[in-house]
């Protein structure tokens, strides 16, 4: 079964890191696609973790402006119904459930 896991926040590489690593633990087909701009600095990520896939997107100088929005929006694909990010992700609502290893969702 395969997983993808988003983020749209460097500050959060570590959390996702173990969440990755739990699901290969598991035998999934892990994907994790992140943004390649650090939010904390502003500026682009020089290098991609290991096993991350990075998605371009809108630089933002400002924690409070049109562009972050803009920037976000695009990242998550609400442009359009059955929006995909620029790497052919589906992304936004509408997004299936994972089932979990007991028949929940994760």
């Amino acid at each position: 079964m395969n997983v993808t896991i988003i983020s749209c926040f460097d500050v959060y590489d570590n959390r996702v890191e173990l969440l990755r690593k739990s699901f290969c633990a598991w035998g999934y087909q892990v994907t994790v696609l992140i943004p390649n701009f650090r939010h904390m600095e502003k500026c682009t990520r020089g290098q991609c973790p290991e096993g991350f896939e990075m998605l371009p997107v809108v630089p933002y100088y400002s924690k409070f402006s049109p562009a972050r929005i803009w920037s976000h929006l695009l990242f998550q694909g609400c442009n359009g119904a059955g929006a995909e990010s620029p790497a052919g992700y589906a992304v936004g609502a509408g997004a299936a459930e994972l089932p979990g290893k007991r028949g929940g969702a994760v």
